[in-house]
């Protein structure tokens, strides 16, 4: 596996760093091996993709009065046209079990992750935290690995798409971005701030261990849970993700939306997991962990496949946190006039208000 191949030594970083120490934290390392693979000899493929960045077009549409921001990011093309769930995927054309040689990486979390330098950017500095061994893209038995890499990586947010909700690759993996610059996650914390959690905008259920939080009128389906305890979260965690899948069990028959419980070919095996887009984020200074949930249908709206206007719009965990990425200039001209669009491909891709309503009736028989 050239992902252990790759390893890049805390000596090599410290070149790296604008001020001496003689032991590097995580979010240390973290951010230079950033500047390192940006650095003139480093990683070509980061190198290029930030030089594409440099005339990104970027435009703030309100969708609703939610503010969203449409982005032209041609950076992020392969990942939106991704076609790696539809093929059984060989451990020797794995992209993260056999990365290039000027690809960096560090270990993390006893060797069983690796953090690497992400080519696929959003904003600059994110990472791709993939396993270190070849495992499926599946959350329910590593959604504690997600606590623990943000409880290490406090300086970011760690995301995770699901195999039919905007992953690109099969193998295990989370990314991670430098914390709240997503316009999606900022509204999450304020609405969290607001003194009045029973208001116009969002429904609070608690008890003395965990808060489960529902946003109202936030276009898509979103729910928060929090907590300073892994044990609670990771007991209703699991607890959302299995009534999750009853609902996606019963998911209509829609020309967009796959059925549930196919074959996933990448997997050789039948889907299993509810379709999530998920965030973890640990505050320091409040000691809990912030979980967001984004239920999914789909990661793909329907106008991807018309033929009238396609529109080449993936719905993974940066959109649902608000960041609307196109890779085509066309469509970011048409999506800028047409903002409407954006809406329903929300729509298309969330589960419904009225499918959230049977999850948060069982939530709070839960927290009861």
């Amino acid at each position: 596996m050239n992902l252990l191949n790759n390893l890049i030594s805390e000596s090599e970083l410290k070149k790296f760093q604008k001020s001496s120490s003689s032991e590097l934290a995580v979010n240390q390392k973290a951010k230079l091996l950033y500047r390192q693979q940006s650095s003139r000899k480093g990683f070509p493929r980061l190198i290029n993709n930030l030089q594409k960045l440099d005339n990104q077009k970027k435009e703030v549409v309100e969708i609703n009065n939610i503010p969203t921001t449409l982005v032209f990011n041609p950076t992020r093309s392969q990942s939106i046209k991704s076609t790696t769930f539809l093929k059984n995927e060989k451990l020797n054309s794995c992209v993260l079990c056999n990365t290039p040689s000027n690809q960096k990486s560090f270990l993390f979390l006893n060797n069983r992750y690796a953090i690497l330098a992400n080519p696929g950017i959003t904003i600059p500095g994110d990472l791709t935290i993939p396993a270190t061994s070849h495992k499926k893209q599946t959350i329910y038995k590593n959604f504690s690995d997600m606590l623990k890499i943000s409880h290490k990586l406090t300086d970011y947010s760690i995301y995770f798409n699901g195999a039919r909700a905007g992953a690109s690759c099969p193998h295990l993996h989370f990314q991670a971005g430098k914390e709240k610059k997503l316009i999606g996650e900022k509204q999450i914390f304020k609405a969290l701030d607001k003194p009045n959690f029973n208001g116009t905008d969002i429904l609070s259920i608690s008890n003395s261990d965990i808060n489960f939080y529902y946003l109202n009128n936030f276009v898509r389906e979103c729910y928060i849970i929090r907590s300073s305890q892994p044990k609670f979260l990771t007991e209703i965690f699991q607890f959302i993700m299995n009534k999750l899948r009853e609902v996606n069990k019963n998911f209509g028959v829609e020309s967009h939306v796959p059925e549930f419980g196919n074959y996933i070919s990448a997997f050789d095996e039948y889907e299993e997991e509810a379709r999530v887009n998920l965030m973890a984020n640990y505050q320091k200074s409040s000691k809990k962990y912030y979980v967001v949930f984004f239920p999914k249908r789909t990661n793909r709206p329907r106008s991807y496949y018309s033929d009238k206007h396609r529109l080449l719009l993936g719905m993974g965990i940066k959109e649902s946190l608000g960041h609307i990425i196109t890779c085509q200039e066309s469509d970011f001209k048409y999506l800028k006039l047409n903002p409407n669009k954006i809406e329903a491909a929300f729509q298309d891709t969330s589960i419904t208000k009225k499918q959230s309503k049977t999850i948060i009736n069982s939530i709070r028989s839960y927290l009861s």
